[in-house]
């Protein structure tokens, strides 16, 4: 496994996936999920009937009715988001 040709330490892949297995909501920020493995944590919460939120300057694609994409940068959607609630 590498994310972007560096290793990762195999227990922290296992911890990853379980808490995937297990959240209610993955936000996943910055990526274009074409880099595996990490490209595989959303399917596998939305597989375990999560919801993933994407947060990318770009549209990544939404595929689900569980999926949702906030188009901008970090910074500004995160501060969006605080400011709504």
């Amino acid at each position: 496994m590498a994310w972007f040709w560096e290793g990762l330490p195999a227990n922290a892949w296992r911890s990853a996936v379980r808490l995937d297995r297990q959240c209610d909501l993955l936000i996943s920020v910055g990526t274009s999920g074409g880099t595996l493995p990490a490209a595989d944590i959303p399917n596998i919460a939305l597989a375990a009937c999560g919801t993933v939120i994407h947060v990318n300057l770009e549209d990544v694609g939404v595929r689900g009715v569980n999926e949702t994409i906030l188009v901008g940068s970090a910074g500004g959607v995160f501060s969006a988001l605080l400011q709504a609630v």
